[in-house]
């Protein structure tokens, strides 16, 4: 048997997920990185090496030539935007990466909520077999009935066909579970029945407007002002580096005699100042400017939509724990109830059918109550899981 895991609160674990989909995640993050590392140093411009080699021949005479060209064409001042390249690679770089964490918490709460959902769907199939021991009841008394004269057949067909339609149903919740299962094993190699699923407790709104939507959001305000003002700067003047070096040998024979051999090394060095004149540079760099505008809005409508969401969550906990309450109440009447009807049963006021009947709507109620903690308990793994994320 697997080892138990044993997942507490706040310390939730990656290992969750199956080796396959952490390295999926891990390739992403390479990726990032490198492509992060790779566009910091675009503004750097390729070393051109050459080589030559050409041989012509003439009547009586052979001619070789060797050369070798080195070439450099750098910008080493673009009015800000090297500055400004430099900048957004490294806030694109650490947005991206946030993203791809952002994926992988998000696998790791699908998986946690699958898990707990099975765990809901075990609860109703629990449920449902107890509904159907109390309409094997319902049938039981009804036959008497029937048997008895006291009533028509219509009532112990509809309790007949009522047993019937929660034998279904039971079916419909054991394939349910089976694809909750199927679903967790596209995330995870464990076996779902060998992970404790933790108690959340409660987050405060500070901690969760800190969430890793939020992060991103106000990166990209970087990102996009970065770029914005490496826009500005591609377009107006550069300075350019300019050098290159040659060197030619050139060899002649005649009639495989050798004449001469000439041989060339020469370099040049300059400085060139460009200037673009494109018609469309005034609306890149507007469209820069909006896509800057933009993200500040984004990350205000993030922070606006988190706020909704926790009061949302908080509203929605506060209901499910008026609905834990309401059945604790109906739990406790069950149990005052099942101590008379005993006594009644011992008086012959009440049958064994009663007494059973109750003990089961006892168990239903207490199955409920484990439901509605279980819906609170998800509640929670939807604030947890953005704000704290899993080690």
């Amino acid at each position: 048997m697997k080892k138990l895991l044993i997942f507490l609160p706040f310390l939730l674990c990656a290992d969750v997920l199956s080796p396959l989909q952490k390295q999926l995640l891990q390739k992403d993050m390479n990726k990032a990185i490198v492509s992060g590392d790779k566009l910091k140093n675009s503004w750097i411009n390729p070393i051109t090496l050459q080589y030559k080699y050409n041989r012509t021949n003439q009547p009586n005479t052979l001619q070789q030539t060797n050369s070798f060209f080195i070439g450099i064409n750098q910008p080493i001042f673009k009015s800000g935007a090297i500055f400004a390249s430099i900048k957004y690679a490294d806030f694109l770089k650490s947005e991206n990466i946030d993203k791809i964490n952002l994926q992988k918490v998000t696998l790791i709460k699908q998986a946690y909520e699958i898990l707990f959902n099975i765990k809901k769907i075990d609860i109703a199939i629990k449920k449902q077999k107890f509904l159907i021991a109390n309409a094997n009841i319902d049938i039981q008394r009804k036959k008497e009935q029937f048997l008895n004269g006291l009533t028509d057949s219509s009532f112990l067909d509809n309790a007949i066909i009522n047993k019937n339609n929660l034998l279904l149903a039971l079916n419909d919740l054991e394939n349910q579970k089976q694809t909750l299962i199927n679903n967790f094993k596209n995330l995870s190699d464990l076996d779902y029945k060998n992970i404790n699923l933790p108690e959340f407790k409660l987050i405060s709104k500070t901690e969760y407007l800190n969430n890793l939507n939020i992060k991103i959001a106000k990166k990209d305000i970087e990102v996009k002002k970065a770029l914005k003002y490496m826009n500005i700067g591609n377009n107006l003047f550069s300075v350019n580096l300019i050098a290159n070096w040659n060197y030619i040998n050139t060899k002649y024979n005649q009639q495989s005699i050798f004449l001469q051999n000439d041989k060339d090394n020469f370099y040049n060095l300059g400085l060139s100042i460009t200037i673009p004149l494109d018609i469309n540079s005034f609306k890149t760099i507007e469209e820069a400017k909006i896509d800057y505008a933009k993200a500040a809005l984004k990350y205000k409508d993030e922070l606006l939509k988190a706020n909704n969401q926790y009061d949302t969550k908080i509203k929605t906990i506060q209901t499910l724990n008026t609905k834990i309450k309401v059945y604790q109440s109906t739990i406790n009447n069950y149990k005052s109830l099942i101590k008379i009807t005993k006594d009644n049963v011992k008086a012959g006021i009440n049958t064994t059918l009663d007494l059973e009947n109750l003990k089961n709507s006892l168990e239903i109620a207490k199955l409920n109550q484990k439901s509605l903690e279980i819906d609170k308990e998800i509640e929670l793994l939807n604030l947890y899981y953005l704000a704290k994320g899993f080690k």
